[in-house]
């Protein structure tokens, strides 16, 4: 192949920015019009270590360096051409470039495409950007750098996670040199979820539901049984009067006695029974109760929960 046919080819690619033309890259296409190809390989490799590359520049400037290093025979043009592919998918070759290009790039794009592309997930929490290289073919990534306040660079850790206090602007992941591989914009903060004021409110219960219904009633019957006890007391003291003083009361006397005080206690149990069976109405009652209705305005109306005190 003749270096002059290369050369033209070398030239075309250098002229295809739409942008100022980099110093280094400048260098390189001054080096390859005179056909001065392991000088143009040198100002690559210097141009590349400078760390000064924006992504495009990046990727063009790997590109050259696989094609001169093509032209000289250097193994190491398949490496090159594989960060051109993964810096940018569409770079391409000249048009009319010699087929022994177009084959090395896409013998590249076939590697990578076996690896898979570099993708980066980016994910907002408050003020940290939580960073996931998911993919990175060729471990191009050496860090991230957060543009903003409080941002600083990290070095990828193995993980291939970072998390890095970002307010606002791009994230910029850079090569082992510092040139940039790929810029990313940062998610905007999530706003705090504010949720809609709960209204709470007791909710209309049937009365059988209601604990204080059955609390009061058996409150009422263990009153009740009490009064109940104290006359049954009389009652007993009564009896136990006539019994003792036998000579001055009838039969009849102490078996009217008798009957009052057992008549008295049958009411006390009775009422005591009663209340107690009251209670534990109420104390079920109070465990199934609703303690609440909980109304939560929604745009489309409203949501309403039962909390109980299960």
């Amino acid at each position: 192949m003749s270096r002059w046919l290369v050369s033209i080819a070398i030239a075309a690619l250098l002229g295809s920015s739409a942008h100022a033309e980099h110093a280094g890259l400048a260098r390189a296409r001054g080096a390859i019009d005179d056909n001065k190809f392991e000088e143009a390989r040198d100002h690559l490799r210097a141009t590349l270590r400078s760390g000064e590359l924006a992504s495009d520049d990046l990727a063009r400037a790997h590109l050259l360096e696989g094609m001169v290093e093509l032209v000289l025979g250097d193994p190491a043009s398949d490496v090159s051409f594989r960060h051109a592919v993964v810096v940018s998918r569409t770079i391409d070759v000249p048009e009319g470039s010699a087929p022994k290009f177009r084959a090395a790039l896409a013998k590249a794009r076939a590697f990578i495409d076996g690896r898979g592309p570099l993708r980066v997930a980016i994910t907002r929490d408050a003020d940290l950007a939580v960073v996931t290289i998911e993919n990175d073919p060729i471990a191009i990534v050496s860090s991230i750098a957060g543009q903003g306040a409080d941002s600083k660079s990290l070095v990828v850790p193995a993980g291939h996670k970072v998390t890095l206090a970002v307010q606002s602007g791009t994230l910029v992941l850079r090569d082992v040199w510092g040139n940039t591989v790929r810029e990313l914009a940062v998610p905007d903060p999530v706003s705090p979820r504010t949720d809609p004021p709960e209204l709470a409110t007791r909710g209309r219960l049937d009365w059988y539901r209601r604990p204080i219904v059955w609390g009061i009633a058996s409150g009422t019957f263990a009153a009740a049984g009490t009064i109940a006890y104290v006359f049954a007391s009389t009652a007993k003291n009564n009896l136990d009067g006539i019994i003792a003083n036998s000579n001055g009361h009838t039969f009849d006397e102490a078996e009217a006695a008798r009957q009052s005080w057992r008549t008295r206690v049958y009411v006390t149990d009775g009422l005591f029974v009663v209340a107690g069976a009251l209670a534990v109405v109420t104390l079920v009652a109070l465990v199934t109760e609703p303690s609440s209705v909980v109304v939560t305005p929604t745009p489309g109306g409203a949501q309403v929960g039962y909390a109980t005190r299960f």
